[in-house]
């Protein structure tokens, strides 16, 4: 996991993005995996391979100048979308004026931000683990991931939160240019189905649908 990073980035006044990206995922390589939510240091989950293949795939969209927004369903701390976010302002810091107006990307960060959520039909997908863990589980408010934010110098306009069941508020989304990416890390097979139902039609042609392995579909 990421752990929080300002110690590595106290030299700098400001917070440069390549930096950055090369001291999260650094730091994640020195830390062990736990699913122990509430003790477990860091913004993510997610192995280092993921996050690396998180990144490959942002930079690709990014060089074949595939339209749309990027959104990451299921947030936890919000490490996978701060990512996503530091990717974009490092790219934006190499563009041209006129690349920038055509890459003015928004970041959708989108969860209950009250853990998982209890399934609508327990006697359904019965061998879904996620219908017996306890209430609030992986729980984080917005205000704690939005601090996150803050914390990398990241938080600005173009963050867009989504608070909510994927169930009650993916539907009425809209993107002016799509999708571009698509990152669902959700862990019950209801949300991941919900998501995919309702994201996956929004990608843009040559856009990606990340969905990242916590069930077997």
């Amino acid at each position: 996991k990421i752990s929080m990073a300002p110690e590595c980035l106290k030299e700098y006044n400001v917070c440069p993005c390549s930096i950055m990206l090369d001291c999260l995922l650094k730091r994640l390589q020195r830390t062990k995996r736990s699913y122990h939510a509430r003790a477990a240091p860091g913004f993510v989950m997610s192995g280092l391979g993921m996050l690396t293949n998180l990144q490959l795939l942002v930079e690709s969209v990014l060089v074949r100048q595939v339209p749309g927004d990027l959104l990451e369903a299921g947030v936890w701390r919000g490490g996978g979308s701060i990512l996503m976010k530091a990717i974009l302002e490092s790219a934006h810091d190499e563009m041209s004026e006129s690349e920038k107006a055509f890459r003015e990307r928004k970041v959708w960060v989108v969860d209950s931000f009250t853990g998982v959520p209890p399934p609508t039909n327990a006697s359904s997908f019965r061998n879904d683990v996620w219908h017996s863990v306890k209430d609030n589980l992986f729980s984080f408010s917005q205000a704690q991931v939005q601090r996150n934010f803050e914390r990398f110098g990241l938080l600005d306009d173009r963050i867009k939160f989504v608070s909510g069941y994927f169930c009650d508020t993916l539907r009425s989304l809209s993107f002016e240019s799509g999708l571009a990416l698509v990152r669902i890390d959700a862990d019950s097979y209801e949300s991941v189905r919900d998501a995919l139902n309702e994201l996956y039609p929004k990608l843009s042609v040559g856009g990606w649908p990340l969905q990242t392995p916590s069930i077997k579909m």
